[in-house]
């Protein structure tokens, strides 16, 4: 009998390491998709791995390397139903499904693999980039508390601190909290080489920094970050705020210099062409010169102004003693700042109480205006049934994919 069981063993034990032995024999080929994939040659990696699942199409393990290889090129849809249909535990496989859920702006499930992966591999190379990616998507969904959380753990991870500081200070900017932001930034300007390790020029650092020092008053930290910008890269935006910057300390020639060459900067964008135009405006205004002011305006007449906008309109045809054109950009400043006002209500709302009912409402409706209808339907099913007449047209729109209610009927009380 004990020979008979261990006659039995041994078979057993052989039948296993041949079905190890062929395993690891068949799936050898995809040593060199990985090599291919991990030295940057993707494409090379798909024929690669195309040519193993041409005879082995049944393979899992070479079906989630070509879903790894899809998402590195960019075809993430076609990565994202293979993993729909194999599914995904290992790291590197969770990663790449998470990347492809957020490339289309499912935030929400684009965090479950990026979490599984957090919590159950928090030492492997992947977990810092999955930390990275899992703050973006809280954010994205409103959960700035959640994405700080992420934010924060990446700055401890050696050779992420700098871009963990820089995501804190990003996600703290974005809630309008100007001194927190400064001070994570301060973090990222006393790590060594840590502007290099940024995914943005230090140019655009600098620039960023310099806003947010401006807005908290304190000129003399903005000025040099701007001078640091400007010497780096003399872009339009930089010079812009460089102007803002003289202008508030009263340099009025400086900043008209500063805007002046904005204006004909070969790069500027249409928004940094507007705000300079604007700026130039408020000095030919603070010298009395509304005639010059609205050569300044007049190309901004069209564009959906803001109430800054049409105030200097205002200031600038009062000036001229223009009544009736001053008396219908007064009408406009009073519309548009009411519409300002209410915006800003909204804004509060969502960064102060992002899962009060009213706020998650108003992240679907977004979402589903900016062409988002999936991620605006998972918004719209996990909140409770409403009486409200807007929250149930929203919700109908969302499901059917008709046209949305207009958000001028947006029960702004309820914030």
């Amino acid at each position: 009998m004990r020979r008979h069981m261990a006659w039995l063993l041994l078979v057993v034990s052989g039948t296993v390491a041949g079905i190890w032995g062929f395993g690891w024999w068949t799936e050898r080929p995809l040593e060199a998709v990985r090599a291919s994939l991990e030295s940057d040659r993707p494409r090379q990696a798909l024929r690669e791995v195309n040519r193993f699942l041409a005879r082995h199409r049944q393979s899992d393990t070479g079906l989630l390397l070509k879903a790894r290889v899809l998402t590195e090129l960019g075809r993430m849809r076609q990565a994202e139903r293979i993993f729909e249909t194999v599914g995904a535990t290992e790291p590197a496989d969770l990663h790449a499904w998470g990347r492809c859920l957020a490339s289309r702006g499912q935030w929400s499930a684009a965090l479950l693999p990026l979490e599984q992966l957090i919590s159950s591999h928090p030492h492997h190379p992947h977990h810092a980039k999955a930390l990275y990616e899992a703050s973006v998507c809280w954010s994205r969904l409103g959960r700035h508390d959640r994405a700080l959380v992420h934010a924060r753990n990446l700055a401890q991870v050696e050779h992420y601190q700098a871009r963990g500081w820089f995501l804190v200070g990003s996600l703290h900017n974005n809630s309008d909290n100007k001194l927190k932001a400064v001070e994570a930034w301060d973090h990222v300007k006393r790590i060594p080489q840590g502007l290099a390790s940024l995914q943005l020029t230090a140019d655009k650092f600098h620039l960023a920094y310099a806003r947010a020092a401006l807005e908290l008053g304190r000129g003399r930290l903005a000025r040099q970050a701007i001078d640091q910008s400007l010497t780096l890269k003399r872009t339009a935006e930089a010079l812009i705020i460089s102007g803002e910057s003289s202008f508030r300390d009263g340099q009025l020639q400086l900043a008209r210099k500063d805007w002046t060459e904005a204006v004909s900067h070969p790069e500027i964008q249409a928004d940094a062409l507007r705000l300079a135009r604007l700026s130039l405006a408020r000095i030919e205004l603070q010298q009395q010169h509304p005639t010059q002011a609205l050569q300044w305006l007049e190309p901004l007449d069209d564009q959906h102004p803001a109430s800054r906008t049409a105030y200097l309109f205002q200031r600038a045809h009062t000036m001229l003693d223009h009544a009736d054109a001053a008396n219908h950009w007064k009408t406009r400043t009073i519309a548009l700042r009411k519409q300002e006002d209410r915006d800003s209500t909204i804004e509060r709302a969502l960064t102060e109480s992002p899962r009060a009912y009213w706020s998650r409402v108003v992240q679907a409706y977004r979402f589903a205006q900016q062409g988002n209808p999936e991620q605006a339907l998972v918004m719209i099913k996990q909140l409770p049934e409403s009486d409200n007449d807007f929250a149930r047209d929203l919700a109908k729109a969302i499901r059917h994919h008709t046209t949305l209610p207009t958000l001028e009927r947006l029960p702004i009380e309820h914030f």
